[in-house]
This record gives structure tokens, C-alpha cells and sequence, in this order.
């Protein structure tokens, strides 16, 4: 009988847990859609086009900038997947594996820079690539690792290239007030 007891008790904390989990969840979608609208569609310009540059690796995730747990919760941003990282002059697109393929003008890029971790992937120093960008006027940063180590490199000069104002630390961006990439370095 006591078994019985400590095995429904486990079920119920277990049932509250996924409760809690996707109502938060929910709460978090609810609050995001007063800021964000969704995600813009890829310029049919780019259909049949190759990028100056390709990565394959991991989305990681989209989140609010300065808080690398607070995902972003519309169209999967805050979910990881394969994806590659396409890099044209003015731009980058993500191809997400079962999600949306995100698209970011290299004008929004703002801070390119590298860290150990972000909500769902804690990697070794400067493991990942981290972007500081403006989705709909709200700084946000997403995170990609590259699939093989010697790549993550390259994909920063090709970012650093196509977006030479962005700055290489968050706390520039931070500390500076303006938009976009129209900032001193």
C-alpha cells in the first residue's frame, strides 16, 4: 500500500511539473505577442540564389538580449534545431530543420561575438556564435554553433564582413542606445 501512495504522489508531482512547464510556457507566448509580430518571410530575391558562405551546425535559440535564458517563444526561435547558417552581403538566413527559416539583414546586425552558452546549450568558452540583432524594435540574440570547430572562425570573419559596425561585445551594445549597426565601435 505504501508503494502505491509513493507512486501516485511521483505521478502527481510529476503531472504539476508539465503543468507548470506549459503554462509558463504559454504566459511567455502571451506576454511575447505584445511585442513581436512574426517573423518575416525570405525575400524571394534569395529562391535559387547560394550564399557567399555556408555553416553547417545548430540553431540554438532566440532570446532577449542581455538574458540568455528569457527565450523568444513565437515561430521555434526558442528551439533548437540543424540548421545552416547562409551568409549573403546583406544578409544572413538561418535554415531551421521542421521550423521557419529566420532572415536577418546584415543592417540589423549589431554584436557578433562568441560565448560559452545560451537557453538550451551550454558549450566550452566561446563555443558558440552569439548575434545581438533588432527583431521588430526589441534587441534579441540568437546563438548558432557551427557543426565542425574549425568553421566557427570563418563564420565570424563572414559575419564580421558583412556587418563591419557590429560591435564584438554585448555590454557596447548595451551601453549604447542606438539601433542597428549605426554605432562607434
Amino acid at each position: 500500500m505504501g508503494k502505491l501512495i509513493t507512486a501516485i504522489v511521483c505521478l502527481a508531482l510529476v503531472g504539476l511539473c508539465i503543468y507548470g512547464m506549459w503554462h509558463g510556457w504559454r504566459s511567455r507566448l502571451a506576454r511575447q505577442s505584445n511585442m513581436f509580430g512574426s517573423l518575416k518571410e525570405v525575400p524571394e530575391r534569395y529562391e535559387g540564389l547560394t550564399g557567399d558562405a555556408a555553416f553547417e551546425g545548430e540553431y540554438i535559440s532566440t532570446t532577449i538580449f542581455g538574458n540568455w535564458l528569457d527565450r523568444v517563444g513565437f515561430d521555434s526561435l526558442g528551439f533548437k534545431s540543424k540548421s545552416t547558417l547562409l551568409v549573403y552581403p546583406d544578409s544572413i538566413i538561418f535554415t531551421r530543420d521542421g521550423a521557419k527559416d529566420l532572415w536577418i539583414p546584415a543592417k540589423k546586425l549589431s554584436v557578433i561575438t562568441t560565448d560559452r552558452g545560451m537557453a538550451g546549450k551550454v558549450v566550452e568558452k566561446d563555443g558558440l556564435i552569439v548575434i545581438g540583432w533588432t527583431l521588430d524594435g526589441h534587441r534579441v540574440q540568437t546563438g548558432f554553433r557551427t557543426r565542425y570547430a574549425e568553421d566557427k572562425q570563418a563564420a565570424l570573419e563572414e559575419l564580421r564582413r558583412i556587418a563591419p559596425n557590429a560591435v564584438d561585445a554585448p555590454e557596447r551594445w548595451a551601453a549604447d542606445p542606438a539601433e542597428g549597426t549605426e554605432q562607434a565601435k
